[in-house]
């Protein structure tokens, strides 16, 4: 379906008029997951572990990785 987005995933946390807001953990089916601030329905700023083993730490914009100082550790433990 164009234009569409499903998720396979479990979110507990806090809503705000049906969105998203405030502190919450969403795990996706993957296994990846992500804690911290939702802002609109959209990851804010927090810990987002993918399931590659990756751990990003840090800032979101428009629900991708921004800012600056943000941290991306990778299974390595290698910190970019």
């Amino acid at each position: 379906m164009s234009g569409v987005e499903y998720e396979q995933a479990q979110y507990k946390g806090m809503f705000r008029n049906g969105k998203r807001e405030g502190r919450g953990r969403m795990v996706w089916s993957d296994g990846s997951s992500f804690e911290g601030l939702w802002k609109n329905d959209e990851r804010s700023e927090g810990r987002m572990v993918m399931s590659n083993g990756c751990i990003y730490i840090g800032k979101f914009l428009e629900d991708k990785f921004h800012g600056k100082n943000e941290r991306l550790l990778m299974p390595s433990m290698i910190i970019y």
